[in-house]
Formats: C-alpha cells, structure tokens, sequence
C-alpha cells in the first residue's frame, strides 16, 4: 500500500511491501493454498519507513552574505553569479520583477566599470565623496541613494547583494531598467561607459 502525503512524498507501508518482498505474510492473514508451512510466521515486524523531506527553500535574507565576509578583493564570476541571483530573488520575494538575462548583463556592465567587480570598493575622491557621500560597493550607490532604494533587510552599502538591488531600483526609476543606464548602452553600442 502506497500513501501519498504533501510534497509529493510516499510512504511505503512497509509491514505489507517488505513483508511481501520477503516472501512473509502477515501472522493474522490467511496462507495461500499452495503454500508450503512458514517458518518466518514469527518474524518480528517490519520498522516502518521515515520520509526524509528536503529542506524548505531559503529567503534572500538567509542566503544573503555578512558584509563583513565579502571578500575586499575582486568578485569571482561565481560569487557575482550568486549575488545576483539573490538580488534577483529578494526583488522577487518583494513583489518587484527579478533581474532578467539582460538586466543581469547590465549589472555586470555597472559592477565591472564602477568598482572593477570589488565588492567593498570606496571612491573617496569623486564629487559625491566631495560632498560627504561616497560611492561605497559593487554597484558604487551613494549613501542617500541606497536610502531611498534598499529593501528592507537589504540596506549596507557595502553588501553586495544590497547594493545590486539599490542600484536596480533606482535605474529602474530613474532609466526603466539597468539595461537603461546610459553607460551600459554606451558599451553595448561599442562607446564608453558614463557612470550613472
């Protein structure tokens, strides 16, 4: 007998399968006909069989990365593919449209001209670092912009998942997607970033 539980998972009884599968019948069932006496009749019973149930999907919060555990270096392919998969899905969760194969370009355009993939980068000497708010991060956001822009739980400027969905907010109000900032289109169309 087969018993289909939520999630799509199935218990086996095991009493009637296994015992079946061993060739035992149950003590209180009736012997077939020709069936030769069974010793087995006396076998202790089966133990029954424990689903194991995979582990419920995480929120962007839990696979959001410590800021304090970004590395200061330059970003590896991989851990610039996970970041933006967790922006993406935080956006998701938020009721906003995820980042899509374009915008996630575009983001990499940004991160790659703006703080050359490095995470924790600070700009100390443009006019935003002139007027107290430094471009801080993988996507460079200032201080107010990140302000404006973060998720709740998605606020460090330093973070890098953070920064990614400050940065998408705002060029999605600002330019209607990431694939809209000026210096992305510059460098899609052959021409030189500007930053945005």
């Amino acid at each position: 007998m087969i018993v289909p539980l939520s999630l799509g998972v199935q218990v086996v009884a095991a009493a009637l399968t296994i015992g079946q599968l061993a060739g035992v019948t149950a003590p209180d069932a009736p012997a077939p006909k020709d069936a030769a006496p069974s010793t087995a009749a006396h076998a202790p019973a089966p133990r029954a069989v424990r689903a194991t149930l995979p582990p419920p999907p995480r929120s962007a919060v839990e696979l959001r990365p410590a800021t304090d555990a970004v590395p200061a270096t330059t970003a590896a392919p991989a851990d610039l593919a996970f970041w933006l998969d967790v922006a993406s899905q935080a956006l998701t969760e938020a009721g906003e449209a995820g980042l899509s194969p374009e915008d996630r370009d575009a983001a990499l355009i940004i991160a790659e001209h703006e703080s050359h993939n490095q995470p924790r980068a600070h700009n100390g000497w443009d006019s935003n670092a002139a007027a107290g708010t430094p471009s801080i991060g993988l996507m460079q956001v200032i201080g107010p912009t990140m302000a404006a822009y973060c998720l709740p739980g998605f606020c460090e400027q330093a973070n890098p998942v953070d920064s990614i969905v400050a940065a998408t907010r705002y060029a999605r109000s600002r330019y209607g997607s990431l694939s809209g900032v000026p210096g992305v289109i510059g460098v899609r169309s052959g021409g030189y970033y500007v930053g945005y």
